[in-house]
């Protein structure tokens, strides 16, 4: 809950700038990472195939971070030696608040002139800030989360054991309700993360036009 919040808090100052993003990820692995293997992304979500076209959308990002942390994905699981599964999931609206303190303007003092050369004194009001009262502002946020959680498959095919490998668990709570603008974003956030154990939530921070981004969306070839 209070990563949560402080996602929330974190979104909320970066408000003015719309292509700002901050995702947490969670990463958890069972101490004997090997990337170097044949794997096969598949659907850990009831009712979505691997034919699905969102799906495949975003399967291809999650291939590309895949394979650039040595992975070799292939179309066929009967040729895989590990199974990842992704799910991915958008909350409905959640209505958020803060307050801030807004100035409150008046009359702080007199300023006296005059009284020379057979001139009158007069007395004139000054005026600044003598208080402040609280404002509520309200906004929309929606939560969207990706899981990716590999299982040994060649036990799984001998044995009939599932073995879970890792698990990589992304966050990412702001203002955009489109979760395929910000899918890629994610992954990219992620990236460096998959398969590995964070011991702890990370929190990172990215623009979309950032090259670790653009590599994901196979705009550049992430060598820049």
């Amino acid at each position: 809950m209070k990563t949560m919040l402080s996602l929330i808090a974190i979104s909320l100052l970066l408000a003015g700038c719309s292509d700002h993003y901050t995702v947490s990820i969670d990463s958890i692995n069972n101490g004997s990472f090997d990337p170097d293997q044949l794997c096969y992304i598949d659907s850990g979500m009831p009712g979505v195939t691997v034919d699905d076209l969102y799906f495949k959308e975003f399967s291809i990002y999650v291939q590309r971070a895949l394979e650039s942390i040595g992975y070799i994905v292939v179309d066929n699981l009967d040729d895989a030696e590990v199974l990842v599964l992704m799910d991915y999931k958008m909350s409905g609206p959640q209505q958020q608040s803060y307050t801030t303190d807004r100035p409150v303007y008046g009359q702080i003092g007199v300023a006296m002139g005059g009284g020379c050369c057979g001139g009158g004194r007069f007395y004139r009001p000054t005026y600044g800030i003598i208080g402040t009262v609280p404002v509520t502002h309200y906004y929309t946020t929606y939560e969207k989360h990706i899981s990716l959680t590999a299982y040994d498959w060649l036990e799984k095919v001998n044995n009939d054991t599932d073995v879970m490998l890792w698990d990589t668990e992304i966050v990412n709570v702001g203002r955009s309700d489109d979760l395929r603008e910000i899918f890629p974003i994610m992954i990219a956030a992620a990236n460096p993360y998959i398969g590995t154990n964070t011991g702890q939530r990370v929190e990172v921070e990215l623009e979309e036009d950032d090259d670790e981004v653009e590599f994901i969306k196979g705009i550049s070839d992430g060598d820049d």
